[in-house]
């Protein structure tokens, strides 16, 4: 059977990768020396008192799980799939500007309201999990960052590659990794459910600003209100 398929229309391939290839490996160097730059920056200088995130009903349920690092670790493969995979400079700008603005309001909120997790006495830790808890502190807690860029990998994986062949697949496939990144936060205990939630409406907003789509819902009514008019003006009395 021949392969009709433009390589353009598959959501994995060389032709995707190699567009504009040194701009987006310039990106993912410059978005990763700032991201991480300013939040080991604060992690190691508190300027103000430290709130401590109490576990709630379902940080309870959800049992530690050291092994679930893996997942948790996962983040840094997913993360760069979807820059990689776009064809055009306007959509890496957008990413590029979402990265930025999840980093920015993040470490404000760090700044200001440093929050911290109570990490669990784990006798003889996988080396993994041992080096984890050794290079980061367990501050910055709330909001997650792994839940925010998770959740944002995501959705920028769901309008890149929807009308794709198979895109159902790539997107679902990516919206599960994604939630298991976010379950891995909470087995390892490195964040509890309120950082999480808080991560992830971070990054589902962010999206939605960085790629017009909030500007859209926002005029959405207004279209819906005059159609709803006309519907009423044209129905019998």
């Amino acid at each position: 059977m021949v392969n009709d398929l433009h390589p353009m229309d598959r959501p994995f391939c060389w032709a995707r990768l190699r567009v504009h290839l040194p701009y987006k490996l310039a990106l993912a160097v410059g978005l990763n020396l700032l991201a991480l730059s300013l939040y080991y920056l604060l992690q190691h200088y508190v300027l103000y008192p430290v709130t401590v995130m109490r576990p709630g009903r379902v940080d309870h349920w959800i049992a530690f799980n050291e092994h679930t690092v893996w997942l948790y670790l996962s983040l840094f493969v997913l993360q760069p799939i979807a820059p990689m995979s776009m064809l055009q400079t306007s959509q890496l700008r957008r990413y590029a500007l979402g990265i930025v603005a999840i980093s920015s309001v993040a470490d404000v909120i760090f700044f200001f309201w440093p929050t911290a997790i109570m990490r669990p006495a784990v006798a003889g830790p996988s080396a993994v999990y041992h080096q984890l808890v050794t290079l980061v502190n367990p501050l910055n807690a709330c909001p997650s960052l792994h839940a925010a860029m998770a959740v944002y990998s995501a959705c920028c994986g769901e309008q890149l590659w929807r009308g794709t062949r198979g895109a159902w697949r790539w997107r679902s496939g990516f919206w599960l990794w994604a939630l298991a990144i976010i379950y891995a936060t909470l087995s390892t205990k490195e964040h509890v459910f309120t950082d999480a939630v808080a991560g992830s409406v971070l990054g589902a907003l962010t999206y939605l600003v960085a790629f017009g789509h909030l500007r859209r819902l926002t005029k959405g009514p207004g279209r819906w209100r005059i159609l709803a008019r006309h519907v009423v003006a044209r129905a019998p009395s």
